[in-house]
């Protein structure tokens, strides 16, 4: 990973290629429970951020379909901090301009969780992938997301599911 880094010297930000270079170690492992499989990774990081522990509120999306479900915690202080904006490729500090995205505002906005969610039905062609996080001021995350959207063109649908607004994208087409 790092040597590949380096050979792409020009589009990785060497601030990034020397925090990978802090990994000690990292591992995993994967638990097969009848139709049901679980697994888990770790890093091993020495000045890894402090991050609030999960409280897992997106599992309640869970559905019997679910195929993966992953959860994270969100480092609001590195993603608000100009210095990482500053690492973001180009074409990416644009796009974030472009829509009128404030990465400092993001954690008055967000809270600490995201959760992603694939399911694949019996019968289904391909499966669906929601995204969801914890959300602090409903208001504003709806105008930012609305503004992504229009700013890229992405035409998108809305309903309510167990009291949150969920964002579809019915022209969405996959190559």
């Amino acid at each position: 990973l790092l040597q590949a880094g380096n050979q792409q010297h020009a589009a990785v930000d060497p601030r990034q290629l020397e925090q990978a270079r802090k990994l000690q170690a990292a591992g995993g492992t994967l638990i097969f429970s009848g139709e049901n499989q679980k697994e888990v990774s770790f890093l091993l990081y020495p000045d890894a951020p402090k991050l609030p522990e999960l409280v897992h509120s997106t599992m309640a999306l869970t559905t019997p379909e679910t195929t993966i479900f992953y959860e994270g915690a969100m480092d609001w202080k590195t993603i608000s901090s100009n210095e990482y904006h500053d690492s973001l490729p180009q074409p990416v500090q644009q796009a974030l301009t472009q829509a009128g995205v404030d990465l400092a505002q993001l954690p008055q906005i967000f809270g600490g969780e995201l959760g992603i969610i694939a399911s694949w039905p019996a019968g289904a062609m391909i499966p669906s992938l929601l995204v969801a996080a914890d959300v602090k001021d409903r208001a504003r995350a709806e105008a930012l997301l609305n503004s992504v959207f229009t700013s890229t063109g992405v035409q998108t649908a809305t309903s309510e599911s167990h009291g949150a607004r969920v964002f579809s994208f019915p022209t969405v087409k996959l190559q």
